[in-house]
């Protein structure tokens, strides 16, 4: 279970979900941050439950990438990922599989367990997947720069 000294946890903020839109799933989520409808939590692992509508994901930093493939795969969501061009994950299952994606300006401040604000070490990519979320992001009003991949 997650406790309030992790500091390998931290919280999306809720306004940056809220500038995209509503989400259906967060399959790597806390039950208290209500970052979709439905949450996955530990000590449930959300890579074996099922995955339904649109799936918000923020997935653990230190292991991305088979929660991003798994996104991809599904087909319909939006993940928040370290924009980390050269790693294998951010190639294969971001760049070429995502709709779209948006580059943030600047670092948004993350919410460790104990409510402190951490900025993180690097920028941060939204990744878009299929239509609906691919416009969720067109329509955002986030600060930085959206960038289609492939058309639908």
């Amino acid at each position: 279970m997650h406790n309030i000294t992790d500091k390998n946890t931290t919280l999306t903020p809720l306004d940056l979900i809220a500038s995209i839109g509503s989400f259906d799933l967060d399959p790597c989520g806390l039950d208290f941050h209500k970052t979709a409808k439905t949450i996955i939590s530990l000590p449930v692992d959300g890579l074996l439950e099922d995955w339904h509508g649109s799936v918000w994901l923020n997935p653990p930093y230190s292991n991305p990438k088979p929660f991003i493939k798994k996104l991809a795969e599904h087909g319909n969501g939006v993940a928040l990922v370290l924009n980390s061009t050269d790693t294998v994950w951010f190639q294969e299952y971001g760049l070429k599989k995502a709709t779209s994606m948006f580059l943030l300006e600047g670092r948004p401040k993350f919410t460790r367990m104990d409510y402190s604000r951490v900025a993180i070490m690097r920028g941060v990519v939204l990744f878009a997947y299929g239509e609906p979320c691919d416009s969720m992001l067109q329509k955002c009003r986030l600060k930085g720069c959206y960038i289609k991949l492939k058309d639908v």
